[in-house]
């Protein structure tokens, strides 16, 4: 899986001047002689037709001589790379691409769970999705009578939550959500997006990052950021439920094909007991979120401190950033609470757990990320350990030899990396003693000395993940925005993966292995 951490940064293309060619003579042609011949008039014909003289070429059309070099190719376009934060407090990062004719606009923030109220896990994203049914100014036919409307629908929604299956609750309720739809139309403010113009307007999810993504053009900039600042100030939250509801069904599938999510949630629960990440694995309450819980995740999330926005395309820098400046140079949100994310910290200590119900064997093992560790030398290490030629993978498969490896880092994603290193390990032989195994394994690797470049492969790995998705310029916006938005202090100067010394990976992953890791082991 392609990384945010793979697919990040703008390369700044240095311009070179196109090279002069030396002027080369074209040597002297040799004089022509040309020999009388003498032919028989043509049968019949009492005069000669003329004949037409050899056009000779001229000096646009003659080749160049096999000495002469052909001209230089033009240079190649200068990215430039803009950052500054406006009055309201919104970041902005604008990339120029004088080679693209379009401008892609991606919004980062966070949908981890922080801002959720508990039992509601889920609800930041499920308000950043329902945000483009459109804002009481726009999509309002009666702005007043529309809130009244929306505030019964959701009251009407508790009741149905709270009593499933009794018809009375769902008469009602199908009959007010009938009035809130006459009151407001959720088509309107796409409408109004794509007639900016934008295009493809969308709200993803990139685990735990809500991504509001959109195409444009540069004459467009400033309508644009009125109707995303409308977007964020005078938010309705229409057809809230429709979201909300596939979100925590989907969820609920997910528990219950996913048997390992279990021990992940036991892994958390070991090393990070306050993780909001925990809630995310565990199965869902059938709950229905009120009005107000609503408003205030959406108020909370959507911040302008708490969101990353990226311009990525044909823009001009110093004109665009006035405009955006202009624009988002105040917020009427409230202050937001300080994000419920408690530092890790490293474990002294290594702790065990047993999940029983688990089919198959295997277990999960975590260690805490130190802070500050390089995110291009994570990435590479972490490749490396899951391949088959690698260090671990290929020594477990010598005594194991069906035993599969997934690695992730930082996991669960944070800011600033605060996270683990997660190896999730599956050994359908069922032999004992995987455990200490795999933690003598990981401490050889710290111990180990440094023999050439075995890192090679999983570098290049790294690097063919980004050449397929670096062709979607859109893909490259998004993942710029992800990677603003959980590193902020990294340099975004890069596009493609910068080259890594091996030195600086061996030195991540002792670093990291030096600590003592979390173990839930999973039985039948």
């Amino acid at each position: 899986m392609l990384s945010s951490l793979a697919i990040a940064a703008v390369c700044s293309l240095s311009a070179t001047g196109v090279a002069q060619q030396p002027v080369v003579k074209p040597p002297a042609a040799a004089p022509v002689t040309a020999k009388p011949v003498t032919e028989k008039p043509a049968a019949k014909t009492k005069t000669a037709a003329p004949v037409a003289k050899p056009v000779e070429a001229g000096p646009a059309e003659a080749k160049p001589t096999e000495g002469q070099q052909e001209p230089a190719p033009p240079p190649l376009p200068k990215r430039t790379l803009t950052k500054f934060t406006t009055g309201d407090g919104s970041r902005f990062v604008l990339i120029h691409d004088p080679s693209m004719q379009l401008v892609h606009w991606v919004i980062a923030s966070w949908a981890d769970g922080s801002d959720d109220p508990p039992g509601l896990t889920g609800l930041t994203l499920a308000t950043a999705q329902a945000s483009l049914n459109g804002t009481w100014a726009t999509g309002s036919l009666d702005a007043t009578a529309e809130q009244q409307a929306l505030i019964e629908l959701d009251a009407a929604w508790q009741k149905r939550m709270a009593n499933p299956g009794k018809a009375n609750f769902e008469a009602e309720l199908v009959r007010l959500d009938k009035a809130a739809k006459k009151l407001g139309d959720p088509r309107t403010f796409q409408r109004v997006l794509a007639a900016a113009p934008t295009f493809r307007p969308e709200v993803t999810y990139r685990d735990p990052i809500a991504i509001m993504a959109l195409t444009t053009i540069e004459p467009a900039i400033a309508h644009v950021a009125k109707l995303l600042v409308e977007r964020r100030e005078d938010q309705a939250l229409r057809g809230l439920m429709r979201v909300w509801l596939p979100n925590v069904l989907q969820r609920l599938q997910a528990h219950a094909t996913q048997p390992r999510r279990r021990l992940h949630a036991e892994l958390l629960a070991l090393v990070h007991p306050f993780s909001s990440g925990i809630q995310r694995l565990e199965p869902p309450p059938l709950l229905a979120p009120t009005r107000e819980q609503a408003m205030a995740v959406w108020q909370s999330s959507q911040h302008p401190t708490r969101t990353v926005h990226v311009l990525f395309g044909s823009l001009n820098a110093p004109q665009t950033k006035a405009t955006l400046a202009a624009a988002f140079a105040t917020t009427s949100l409230p202050a937001p609470s300080p994000r419920r994310v408690a530092p890790l910290r490293p474990i002294t200590s290594q702790r065990r757990s047993v999940v029983p119900g688990i089919p198959g064997t295997g277990i999960v093992v975590g260690w805490v990320l130190p802070a500050q560790i390089d995110p291009w030398a994570l990435e590479v290490g972490v490749r490396w350990l899951a391949r088959p030629d690698g260090s671990l993978l290929g020594q477990l498969r010598r005594t194991r030899p069906q035993i599969s490896i997934t690695c992730r880092a930082p996991w669960p994603r944070t800011s600033d990396g605060q996270g683990l290193l997660l190896l999730d390990i599956i050994d359908p032989s069922g032999k004992p003693g995987l455990g200490p195994e795999v933690v003598q394994i990981c401490q050889q690797i710290a111990n180990d000395k440094l023999r050439g470049n075995p890192y090679h492969y999983s570098y290049m790995s790294l690097l063919h993940d980004w050449n397929k998705a670096a062709n979607d310029s859109r893909s490259v916006a998004i993942t710029m925005a992800e990677r603003a938005l959980m590193w902020p202090k990294t340099s975004l100067n890069r596009q493609s993966p910068p080259w890594v010394k091996p030195a600086s990976i061996a030195a991540a992953l002792r670093s990291v292995f030096v600590s003592q890791p979390a173990i839930v082991e999973g039985r039948r």
